[in-house]
């Protein structure tokens, strides 16, 4: 029972260490198809990142809205969605790029209301 538990927690750690270790916006670059769930709905869409920063990334058609979101890296591969207004909502939220997937979870709000949803992207 002891080398089961062992090997699980090996396993664990050795895949959460493969998702880090980039350190640079140019690694989300491209584009994504995305399958975005949310508490009432589920979409399926393409996003396209692109960055003219080290530290900052644009999101175009995130939940297929017009207007881009931006995000800023955090740490190696990982990057935070700072609290913006996006179509008369306001989003924020993190995310982090493993291998050739990024996931994001983040919160929506207008007025009485919110929303949170996860976003699994994989590059094209």
């Amino acid at each position: 029972m002891r080398i089961v538990i062992i090997c699980c927690l090996l396993t664990l750690i050795i895949g959460l260490s493969a998702c880090k270790g980039k350190d640079h916006a140019k690694n989300l670059i491209g584009s994504y198809a995305t399958n975005e769930t949310c508490i009432a709905t589920d979409d399926y869409f393409i996003i396209k990142i692109m960055s003219d920063s080290p530290n900052k990334i644009s999101i175009e058609n995130f939940s297929r809205w017009a207007e881009s979101v931006t995000a800023i890296m955090n740490n190696g591969d990982d990057f935070i969605i700072e609290k913006q207004e996006i179509e008369d909502f306001i989003l924020e939220g993190d995310g982090t790029l493993c291998g050739n997937t990024i996931f994001i979870s983040y919160q929506i709000r207008a007025d009485n209301w919110s929303e949170v949803c996860k976003l699994i992207a994989v590059k094209k």
